[in-house]
């Protein structure tokens, strides 16, 4: 609208386009509305011959007019067939114009646009899918340094924390407390943890194995333990409060890894369990987009004969 008026430029009513060399123009956008009836837009002319333009036209709405005033066209003179945009500025003597693309004419930027895109999407896939931080944690020296940064931590939990016990632990214990059932927790749950109680008095064992694993790259800590967070040790400590007059025994076990889906399968493997028992994902979609799901890393992971079991 200018002035409360409705109008058209693009040759329909009320107004119609006067004075313009090209004919009109095709595709366009960004229209700007400025002083005296003035109105900017970039032309990107993708359905007429000639080039793109940053046109401006003088609206005379009684006369049922618009007028072109002002344009300056593509130095290439193609065409554009989408994006672009044009700003004019200090009362005409500054303008600014980007010229849109064309996949057709301008080859090269055809070229390099489609490569940047074909790239861009494989490392999002790659992201997504963790090829990256797979193929690096399988190189010798990032293995030692992880595994030195993870024996440092796990040291820190067996002095430090009394109550939890690492994996290497829970293998020492496991012909006093044996369990054919791992629950991953992430969080306080009440209901998976129930449902591994159940499991276990079901299969007659008296003893449940939950799993906190604590994600931590250990790329560049040296020696230097990693402590484990709150959240960690107090879902852990909960589970051992559940289990309180139950006649269970439940086996706290905090690990550390950058990959929480190989820890617990690990973990899985180590103990021997034929059934792992996860929480509903409570993470987000961003995190999921980074990170991939836990659950899909547990299915390519796990033993065949192992069941995975999802609660809540």
């Amino acid at each position: 609208k200018l002035g409360g008026t409705p109008f058209n430029l693009d040759g329909g009513r009320p107004l119609v386009v006067r004075d313009d060399p090209a004919g009109g123009f095709s595709v366009q956008h960004d229209a700007r509305f400025g002083p005296n009836g003035r109105v900017t837009l970039f032309d990107n002319h993708s359905l007429l011959p000639g080039p793109a333009r940053g046109v401006q036209y003088a609206i005379d709405t009684a006369a049922g007019a618009a007028t072109l005033e002002w344009e300056f066209r593509s130095p290439d003179g193609l065409s554009a067939i989408g994006t672009g945009s044009f700003r004019r500025y200090r009362g005409g003597t500054d303008n600014v114009v980007a010229w849109g693309i064309n996949l057709v004419e301008k080859q090269v930027a055809t070229y390099f646009g489609g490569t940047v895109t074909i790239i861009g999407m494989l490392v999002a896939i790659g992201v997504r899918r963790a090829w990256f931080i797979e193929a690096l944690t399988r190189i010798p020296f990032i293995e030692r340094l992880q595994a030195r940064a993870y024996r440092a931590s796990e040291n820190l939990v067996e002095d430090e924390l009394k109550g939890l016990i690492t994996l290497a632990e829970a293998v020492e214990v496991k012909p006093l407390y044996s369990s054919s059932t791992l629950l991953a927790l992430r969080d306080n749950s009440p209901h998976l943890i129930q449902e591994g109680i159940t499991r276990a008095k079901g299969k007659g064992e008296s003893a449940v194995y939950c799993i906190y694993v604590e994600e931590w790259p250990g790329l560049f800590a040296g020696t230097t333990p990693h402590a484990p967070n709150e959240q960690g040790v107090e879902t852990l400590k909960a589970a051992l409060h559940a289990v309180q007059g139950k006649q269970i025994e439940m086996i706290p076990i905090w690990t550390v890894s950058h990959n929480a889906a190989e820890a617990i399968a690990h973990a899985a493997k180590r103990l021997d369990v034929d059934a792992v028992l996860i929480g509903a994902s409570r993470r987000s979609a961003f995190y999921h987009m980074l990170r991939g799901h836990v659950l899909k890393g547990l299915m390519k992971r796990l033993p065949r004969d192992c069941h995975l079991v999802i609660c809540n």
